[in-house]
């Protein structure tokens, strides 16, 4: 999207948002609500319901343990009855950058590690691929122990 269309958007918006729409009817005048106005017009509809879990992905087929990751997260919010909030780092830029404020100070390989769990009022942060119960317990905002913590058995259950 180019400067001058993100402009004239936010141009738009700030109008729908600052004036009242008036219609007549039998009675007279009535006003249109803000809220009809947002399911009018689209972009101008936000994400009211606030939820402390973040969920940044990448599209879909493009990275084998986002796909499964969502499989994963999308049943925990169904048995647990939680809603994470979903941003796709590689389409969209902000997100992108969100993305790069939380992991800023990580070690390693972690940088550029795709999926990631981040909770923002634990401020626990679950990279990669996992299992089913750690992300119940990073839903439930519980202390998570470093991933180099988890120690798994021969059989490849973990301890």
């Amino acid at each position: 999207m180019s400067r001058l269309a993100k402009l004239s958007a936010t141009i738009m918006a700030a109008i729908f948002y600052s004036m009242v729409f008036f219609s007549a009817n039998d009675n007279g005048v009535s006003a249109i609500s803000i809220k009809s106005v947002k399911k009018i017009v689209p972009f101008l509809k936000q994400n009211d319901e606030y939820t402390p879990l973040i969920f940044f992905t990448a599209p879909k087929d493009t990275v084998p343990a986002s796909d499964a990751m969502e499989k994963i997260v999308s049943d925990v919010e169904k048995e647990m009855n939680v809603k994470v909030q979903r941003f796709d780092v590689l389409r969209d830029r902000m997100s992108r950058k969100l993305y790069e404020k939380i992991v800023e100070g990580e070690i390693g390989d972690r940088t550029n590690m795709f999926p990631l769990l981040y909770h923002r009022e634990s401020r626990q942060k679950v990279f990669g691929l996992t299992d089913a119960e750690r992300v119940k317990s990073w839903a439930k905002g519980r202390w998570l122990p470093p991933d180099e913590m988890v120690v798994k058995r021969s059989s490849g259950e973990q301890l």
